[in-house]
């Protein structure tokens, strides 16, 4: 009888050992190709997002909703063009502020160290900039707003509601 237990009691224990050694915890093989990341998600860009941008959206953290409805007149205009030669510029009111970017952030352009960039995400025809406690959203312009933009400048109206 004591035999049988201590059988058993071994049987368990290197059956339990076996499935633990079976278990393969790691992500990095084929099957499992989803690595495990933070809770905050950081997006890449393959392509450089060159092109022509709206802005269409300003959102200020711990806005209040006067500040929302006073934000709406502005946040509207001005563009922001990126450049194949990693150079951009803002223009709102005919006032540019220069930019070069890389492939995380826009600086600008006197920051020459680049300490203190301001991170973007550029999702399908989208461009999204972090400046800290400002969000702003811009879209890329289609080429009919391209060119009524080349012709007329920044008086044009752009189409929020369409899909790219």
């Amino acid at each position: 009888m004591k035999t049988k237990k201590i059988l058993l009691s071994l049987i368990a224990a290197l059956a339990i050992c076996f499935c633990f050694a079976s278990c393969d915890n790691s992500h990095d093989t084929e099957e499992m190709s989803v690595a495990a990341t933070t809770a905050s998600w950081e997006y890449y860009p393959d392509e450089q997002p060159v092109g022509y941008y709206k802005r269409y959206s300003v959102v200020k953290d711990d806005e209040t909703f006067e500040e929302m409805l006073e934000l709406r007149e502005t946040a509207n205009k001005g563009y922001l063009v990126l450049k194949d030669d990693w150079t951009a510029y803002f223009e709102l009111d005919g006032e540019i502020t220069e930019y070069t970017y890389d492939r995380k952030n826009l600086y600008l352009k006197e920051d020459t160290e680049k300490n203190n960039g301001f991170s973007y995400v550029h999702i399908n025809g989208r461009l999204i900039v972090d400046y800290g406690s400002t969000t702003e959203q811009y879209m890329i312009l289609s080429d009919d707003e391209l060119a009524d933009y080349l012709e007329h400048g920044s008086d044009i109206e752009i189409d929020k509601e369409k899909k790219y």
